[in-house]
């Protein structure tokens, strides 16, 4: 599972709780908090660094998690 949320989002405990859940349940989790990132920030400010950083880590991890299970390109 691939998830993030902002240290400033209202719904950052329960997207931590969910987290938790996952990888209590076994599964592998990449998961990362972004400083100064409120909820739905990267829809609604995309130009904004820290909307930036959050496509480029999505980038980067979900091209890491492809290479892993299918073997890199």
């Amino acid at each position: 599972m691939l998830s993030y949320v902002g240290a400033d989002d209202i719904l950052m405990n329960e997207v931590k709780y969910i987290v938790e859940r996952v990888e209590a349940a076994g599964n592998d989790v990449t998961f990362r908090i972004f400083d100064g990132l409120f909820h739905a920030m990267e829809d609604n400010v995309p130009d904004a660094q820290p909307t930036i950083d959050v496509h480029n880590w999505v980038e980067r991890e979900f091209g890491r998690m492809i290479d892993q299970h299918y073997g890199a390109t």
